[in-house]
């Protein structure tokens, strides 16, 4: 296998080097279709905003191993800002760091996916297309990610359906992957817009899907590193109007948005106000309208994890897996368990993994997150808003029943 991961890496870099031309466009690896265990379950590991830099990383790398060998997923997808800052200097730094963040997969021959963040494209010594050669040429195989080109904007726009336990022709899943970007949106202010070509590119996949499953939409996930704008229709509000500004709400929220979170709708912690972009193309109302995915999941503000339902479509959120890059030792810093159930296609099982959890398990190498007093008083918000949570149960419950 590892001969054959250097076989393949060789000749990836021979073929790009011959085809300059195509740099913009990545074709998986040929590797089995992805498919439903004989338990009809398929599990999906998910790392949001690990963050990676040329400093050395331990606690990091040790947790990622420990997360997989816990979960035992199927496909581990990273969700976005997988490596910045210090590790974009150079293409040596860029290069190593990757290999480092990918170096507990290729240890256990784990196949992975992966979106990319605002942070990712902070390398300085190419393009976000240079990036991700650098992963399918460390990764091999196991790199499951593609770019549908420079048609569609961005990088890493691509599906990998899930076929049936007994049916390796039967697609009963699908998993999209939409770039979120980076930059700053039409009004020179939050962050990009997900753009209408994007758009029409998954539009355009989700039809043919359903054109192969007999004209019924396939239930879907969608992975994407900033959450949709749309989260504030409904789920942050106050019943008046701030009556001062605050400079960060407004570069990163907008006018109009309210930092409030209604827990009466919200299941899960907010310790952040979430920070989409502050306008939209219509990628929500056409995923609505299409009517395939079960649930849009974000990243990119590392100390929430929580699930809004929205429309026919879940809103997740899920915390980060930062150790030394930012957020540093948050509660629910870990990593997100999907679970999808061939005979129940249309539902999934969210369950976060923490990095304390971990450190409990007998053989864990991690070492304890209680290292500081910062630490531990990290617990004191999230012990509060787990009261308030507690004593709002009752209301919510009726406030749903009725309706």
């Amino acid at each position: 296998m590892k001969y054959a991961k250097k076989l393949l890496a060789i000749l990836c870099t021979a073929a790009l080097c011959l085809s300059a031309a195509a740099l913009s466009a990545f074709a998986a690896p040929a590797a089995p279709k992805l498919q439903y265990g004989s338990d009809g379950k398929f599990k999906i590991l998910t790392f949001a905003d690990t963050h990676l830099t040329a400093a050395p990383q331990p606690k990091l790398i040790t947790f990622l191993g420990e997360a997989i060998d816990a979960a035992q997923p199927d496909l581990v997808v990273f969700l976005g800002d997988n490596v910045y800052s210090s590790a974009g200097e150079s293409e040596e730094a860029e290069r190593a760091a990757i290999a480092l963040l990918l170096s507990p997969l290729l240890e256990r021959e784990q196949r992975f996916a992966l979106v990319f963040g605002n942070h990712d494209p902070e390398y300085k010594a190419g393009s976000i297309e240079d990036v991700m050669r650098m992963y399918h040429e460390i990764g091999g195989e196991l790199c499951l990610a593609i770019d549908e080109g420079a048609a569609v904007d961005g990088c890493g726009n691509y599906t990998l359906p899930i076929y049936g336990s007994g049916n390796a022709e039967k697609i009963v899943s699908n998993l999209y992957f939409v770039d979120a970007g980076t930059g700053r949106g039409p009004d020179g202010k939050g962050y990009r817009v997900v753009s209408q070509n994007q758009i029409d590119w998954t539009t355009a996949a989700s039809d043919a899907l359903k054109a192969q499953n007999g004209g019924k939409p396939v239930p879907s996930l969608l992975f994407q590193h900033i959450i949709v704008p749309e989260i504030y229709d409904d789920y942050y509000s106050l019943p008046f109007e701030l009556p001062f500004e605050i400079s960060f709400f407004e570069e990163y929220l907008g006018k109009v948005r309210s930092p409030m979170p209604n827990f009466l709708k919200i299941d899960g912690y907010v310790m952040e106000p979430s920070c989409p972009p502050h306008f939209t193309q219509g990628q929500f109302d056409a995923l609505v309208a299409q009517g395939d995915v079960m649930a849009m999941i974000s990243g990119h503000d590392h100390v929430n994890n929580f699930t809004a339902p929205m429309r026919g479509i879940n809103i997740e959120q899920i915390s980060g897996a930062t150790f030394d890059g930012s957020y540093n030792a948050a509660p629910v810093r870990g990593a997100t368990l999907f679970t999808l159930d061939e005979a129940k296609p249309w539902s999934y099982e969210k369950k976060l993994i923490t990095y304390w959890q971990l450190s409990l398990r007998s053989g864990s190498e991690i070492g304890s997150p209680y290292k500081n007093f910062e630490d531990v008083l990290q617990w004191i918000p999230y012990t509060l808003e787990f009261l308030l949570l507690a004593l709002l149960s009752p209301v919510k419950w009726l406030t749903r029943a009725l309706g």
